[in-house]
């Protein structure tokens, strides 16, 4: 729901591999990610602004959310897809698709622990523009600053713990002699399913930079604007070379906003770290291999931006939409979106709908005749998503 590890996660092919592997994937997104566009099914679902709940912040505060505009037709919350499937899975218990509800469970959840909600409802967010946690009451002022008078321990005094050096999990070596290191940057965010659809911010930032300092760009006959291969031992991603003394000569910066050939994650770690347990995204070793000239193709996303309801499938021109519609009993049209590639199945056809096979939900395409399939996760994943390297 709304993960977009295809693209997100180190060592992505082997995701995009296990992915693969699945009898069946459902994905709810509000786009149709690289990890969508691998789903059997996906369930378009609310964006923030189109749904009424809360946030906490990164100082505990809990904040409340209301509903600022709809959603189109047919465009469930997430609470509403869980409650549905709940309930036509049989599952037992209550599933209440509204929010504050939801919120009041979390209440009685979270009592008595270390990130107690109890003292926390709706009325007083709103009262008091946010309430921060630990809030065990509701007479309990909540908790603005943790640790004043104690830390989370039995006696309540800190530990200190001697922290030794642990190199990294993979060393540069004769073979792969560089450093890559990770990051963002200014115009795109996280995985990119969202920012690399909207043109401005594609245009400004359209691929990622491969940044190299002027020593180890003159000793791999690299100038600024050339195509470089980035290679560990897990894939290789592409980017443009941008020449720069602000990186250490040992190492290049990629950022990880892109899929396809210029996925960083091709190439990063997955190894973890023995406390966290968060993967080692920000140090591998590479090589560079410059790419031979050839005519770039912009990188170009689809113009819909929003709902995968109502992006179709995106990256395709318009002439060659063909957008599947997954219509399950006793759900309006576009409910959710079929992957491309994927069999129609419908006892029957809603108006305008046709070339239906018989099981299954109700599913159809609409448009003058069936797309063309793009992928199919029976071959294994694809890795590039149609609208990767597709043309406007």
């Amino acid at each position: 729901m709304g993960s977009n590890v295809a693209a997100s996660a180190p060592s992505s092919a082997r995701i995009g591999r296990r992915l693969g592997a699945l009898e069946f994937l459902a994905v709810c997104d509000v786009v149709l990610s690289e990890t969508a566009a691998a789903a059997d099914v996906v369930l378009p679902v609310t964006q923030w602004a189109e749904e009424t709940g809360t946030m906490t912040n990164l100082e505990g505060r809990v904040l409340l959310r209301r509903q600022a505009v709809p959603p189109p037709p047919g465009v469930r919350t997430d609470l509403e897809v869980i409650a549905a499937l709940a309930g036509r899975l049989g599952a037992p218990g209550h599933w209440p698709a509204e929010p504050e509800v939801v919120f009041a469970e979390l209440r009685r959840a979270s009592s008595g622990g270390p990130a107690d909600y109890a003292g926390i409802s709706y009325r007083r967010i709103a009262a008091e523009d946010g309430v921060f946690w630990p809030c065990p009451a509701p007479e309990h002022p909540g908790t603005p600053r943790m640790f004043l008078d104690r830390f989370a321990t039995p006696d309540g005094r800190a530990r200190f713990l001697p922290v030794r050096h642990r190199p990294a999990a993979e060393e540069p070596d004769a073979e792969y002699p560089v450093y890559l290191t990770t990051g963002r940057v200014l115009q795109h965010y996280q995985s990119g399913a969202q920012t690399r659809r909207i043109s401005q911010l594609r245009e400004a930032q359209p691929q990622p930079l491969v940044e190299v300092h002027p020593d180890l760009a003159e000793a791999c006959q690299l100038a600024t604007g050339d195509r470089v291969r980035v290679i560990s031992r897990r894939g290789a991603a592409e980017g443009l070379v941008r020449i720069t003394e602000t990186i250490r000569p040992d190492t290049v910066f990629m950022p990880f906003h892109w899929a396809g050939p210029h996925a960083a994650n091709l190439v990063t770690n997955p190894a973890l770290d023995p406390v966290s347990k968060m993967p080692e995204f920000k140090v591998c070793a590479v090589r560079l291999e410059p790419v031979p000239p050839e005519p770039v193709r912009p990188q170009t996303e689809p113009a819909a931006e929003g709902h995968a309801a109502a992006a179709g499938l995106a990256g395709q021109s318009a002439a060659s939409t063909r957008s599947w519609w997954c219509v399950m009993a006793g759900w309006p049209e576009r409910s959710c979106l079929a992957t491309p590639g994927r069999p129609a199945r419908s006892p029957s056809c809603s108006t305008g709908r046709r070339r239906c096979r018989p099981t299954g939900p109700r599913c159809c395409w609409g448009g003058a005749a069936p797309p063309q399939p793009t992928r199919s996760r029976r071959r294994g994943f694809p890795g590039t998503p149609p609208f990767a390297s597709a043309t406007a």
